[in-house]
């Protein structure tokens, strides 16, 4: 176990499959209010920290043992500055996911990601296998867990957010785009 596997699909090759042996493995991930708490498998390192990075903050994450060996890391995220930085400028960004423009305004949209420092101090981004359906199904409120394109945990975190859950594309002598939803 503790193995991922990543689709990627690329023009002109098709679907490709990445399996790898991460050394940070997210298992789970829940999201309560601001507080933000995730099982992690360690394969190869010694944990030094963890932390939540964004474009606005680097919040520290306390560490509990698990009696399975894993690690579960926790922390509450600061509210987000309505007039601070944002991950839409971030080209490392999954922002070809998301959209945040309303009109002429934009509100901070921050794609947060967990991240492990071991005892040498090298950092790593906390992968999960955790099925994106499910947190799809499940996001009821901000900020949403996710597992970003390149397999690694995010954390979407906005003062607003649509999910949308199904699309239908009508045809006939009226077509049009059928959205089903829910706003965060």
């Amino acid at each position: 176990d503790g193995l991922q596997v990543v689709p990627n699909w690329g023009a002109g090759h098709g679907l490709s499959l990445t399996v790898a042996q991460p050394p940070v493995l997210a298992t789970s991930c829940e999201v309560d209010g601001r507080t933000v708490t995730a099982d992690l498998k360690l394969t190869g390192l010694r944990f030094g920290r963890a932390e939540v990075v964004s474009p606005q903050f680097v919040a520290p994450m306390t560490c509990e043992p698990l009696p399975n060996g894993n690690l579960r890391v926790r922390a509450v995220l600061p509210p987000v500055d309505p007039h601070g930085a944002t991950t839409l400028l971030d080209p490392d960004g999954d922002e070809g996911m998301f959209s945040s423009e309303f009109g002429e305004s934009t509100v901070p949209v921050l794609s947060c990601r967990l991240v492990v420092v071991d005892s040498a101090a090298k950092r790593h981004a906390v992968a999960t296998v955790l099925d994106p359906r499910a947190y799809v199904g499940a996001a009821t409120q901000l900020p949403f867990a996710y597992p970003g394109p390149d397999g690694t945990l995010r954390l979407r975190y906005t003062e607003a957010m649509l999910i949308v859950t199904d699309v239908e594309v009508g045809e006939g002598p009226q077509p049009g785009v059928r959205v089903r939803g829910r706003i965060l």
